[in-house]
């Protein structure tokens, strides 16, 4: 079943066991660190000084008032420290979560933390077996489609003769869990075929939406930029900024006025009357040279 998943271009099929690692809970490290317990010196100490103080009335009410003090200063620093330390050395708050965060979280909710099954595919796998007893789980593939989840499990158990076989169960489920087809046998080929064309079409409509949004936080980052460099000008600079800007527009103005007069000139000598393109010199180009000399050629004519 893997292979003909990789052959249909699933390859995002991956175990969703989360299982950790076998020393963290049947063989716990040791701890070597050497303040693990406290010098038994201090101890010593300790007792010798209690053993002061209880020789004396006077010395078990100062012991009394200094562990009340403790006790008060304890709380205090407890206190503080909930806090934030009276706002100044307040926690950041945590970062929000990603889309993609969420989406994983929400998948990853329907399976077991410790081998990656699903309870309801075991459930479906048990109901179709000669002996429930003796399923084993193995392991969970699962693939992301967008829309929901294509879901293999290799499980072993007895058969009628009483031999251990291992078989594949597939199923599909929402992204919330629910099942929607089971598939006793092992995953058709026309599902995973849908199921990749699907994935693709996911992948790329995901690509294209982080395109989208990567280019409007450019074009923000762009405009707050432009802001903070207006912000800072002196308004000696603003002048200088706007005679830049108005004297780039009055050469761009009589480029293109120049480029339709020298076509009116064409018409005039090809004996096409030429008023139309004229009248449009003047009106789109004003107070240029050109919408002058487009004002004299009419009078003329």
């Amino acid at each position: 079943m893997p292979t003909l998943l990789r052959d249909v271009g699933m390859a995002q099929f991956r175990e969703s066991s989360t299982m950790p690692p076998a020393h963290n809970l049947t063989n716990p490290r040791p701890c070597h660190s050497p303040n693990a317990f406290p010098n038994y010196r201090y101890w010593i100490l300790l007792a010798y000084v209690v053993k002061v103080c209880f020789h004396t009335k006077a010395g078990i009410v100062a012991m009394l008032k200094t562990v009340a003090v403790a006790c008060v200063m304890g709380c205090l620093a407890v206190v503080v420290a909930c806090c934030g330390g009276g706002g100044g050395g307040m926690a950041p708050p945590s970062k929000p979560k990603t889309e993609d965060e969420k989406r994983a979280e929400r998948i990853s909710a329907n399976f077991s933390p410790f081998d990656g099954s699903n309870a309801d595919v075991n459930a479906a796998i048990k109901e179709r077996m000669n002996n429930p007893k003796s399923f084993e789980h193995v392991k969970t593939l699962f693939v992301d489609t967008g829309s929901y989840l294509i879901v293999e499990t290799t499980y072993r158990g007895t058969n009628a003769f009483g031999g251990v076989v291992t078989n594949t169960f597939g199923a599909k489920m929402s992204l919330d869990g629910q099942l929607q087809e089971l598939y006793p046998n092992g995953i058709p080929s026309d599902v995973i075929n849908a199921a990749s064309a699907d994935m693709h079409a996911f992948v790329e409509n995901k690509r294209e939406v982080e395109a989208l949004r990567a280019k409007e936080e450019a074009e923000g980052e762009r405009l707050a930029a432009e802001a903070a460099k207006e912000a800072a000008m002196t308004p000696e600079e603003r002048v200088a900024r706007d005679a830049a800007i108005a004297e780039e527009l009055r050469l761009k103005n009589e480029a293109a006025a120049a480029n339709k007069l020298f076509l009116a000139k064409k018409q005039i000598e090809r004996n096409v009357s030429p008023t139309l393109m004229l009248e449009q010199i003047i009106s789109q180009y004003p107070d240029t040279d050109a919408a002058r000399e487009a004002e004299e050629i009419l009078k003329k004519r």
